[in-house]
């Protein structure tokens, strides 16, 4: 989605416009190594236009920023924005799903327009190792009835989202073809994730909002620990973050997307490392 003062109203329009106006766009994103950036990447990629990455701390301030014509271009999920769409704030060119949205049918994909694009935010839901497989088929049913109501999808829909069931095989092989796929985007790309405190902050927050703790986290990060966080506290966070993720052999695809380049977050006298 673009910025109204962007003068593209379709795809094709805005990557004549990025062409004739090189390295000049500005992606906006929550964060180095969030999904937005890397879908931003693989854009550039397959389109071979030149656009400036800037990275926010989190999705809040890149949308504000979006809407307020500091950054020209995001590439986020519908469910954080749809309703500026509709209310013409922002302008959706395409979506980015492998079909067309059901929440808006109207608009093409990336991928008819530039073949060999998709990239979609997914969340899915998971049991510790181990788990019998009775269990696991018994929530896998459970979970697909409830997203199958016709009254929870329309829920998502009002939500900018769409349910997506599956087997826990079908999961499983998207995480692998996910990691596969965004882990070779990363290294095209040449996307270096070795961060400083500033950068350790930002990843906290963002890691926040994917788990779901966004507000909880929000408040210790901007109330409790204050704008200047001490050393000792934000290497806390980050660390339990961090090894939360290391230690969840099936999570979502951003987990594996740090897992596979790697994180160092390096304050002088601690490290907290992820190997590659």
């Amino acid at each position: 989605m673009v910025n109204p003062l962007v003068p593209a109203k379709i795809l094709l329009e805005f990557i004549a416009y990025a062409e004739a106006n090189p390295g000049k766009i500005r992606i906006g994103s929550p964060g180095i190594g969030t999904p937005a950036h890397v879908a931003g990447e693989l854009f550039k990629m397959v389109t071979g236009v030149d656009m400036l990455h800037v990275p926010y701390r989190g999705t809040v301030p890149a949308l504000t920023d979006l809407l307020g014509g500091q950054v020209d271009v995001y590439f986020g999920a519908s469910s954080g924005s749809i309703e500026h769409v509709k209310v013409g704030k922002l302008r959706a060119l395409a979506t980015t799903g492998a079909a067309r949205s059901e929440v808006l049918p109207e608009l093409p994909t990336v991928a008819e327009l530039v073949p060999g694009f998709e990239a979609s935010t997914w969340f899915g839901l998971g049991a510790p190792k181990g788990t019998a497989i009775e269990i696991v088929d018994r929530l896998n049913k459970e979970v697909i009835a409830a997203l199958s109501d016709p009254k929870t999808r329309a829920r998502f829909a009002e939500l900018g989202s769409e349910p997506l069931v599956g087997t826990p095989t079908d999961f499983g092989k998207l995480i692998a073809d996910e990691t596969e796929k965004w882990a070779r985007v990363i290294k095209l790309a040449g996307l270096a994730l070795t961060s400083t405190l500033s950068s350790a902050h930002q990843f906290v927050q963002w890691q926040a909002e994917q788990s779901g703790h966004n507000f909880l986290l929000s408040k210790l990060l901007s109330v409790t620990l204050g704008p200047r966080i001490g050393r000792k506290r934000l290497l806390t966070l980050a660390r339990y973050f961090i090894i939360r993720i290391a230690s969840d052999a099936k999570c979502g695809r951003e987990a594996f997307l740090f897992r596979t380049c790697g994180l160092t977050i390096n304050d002088n006298r601690n490290n907290v490392v992820i190997p590659a």
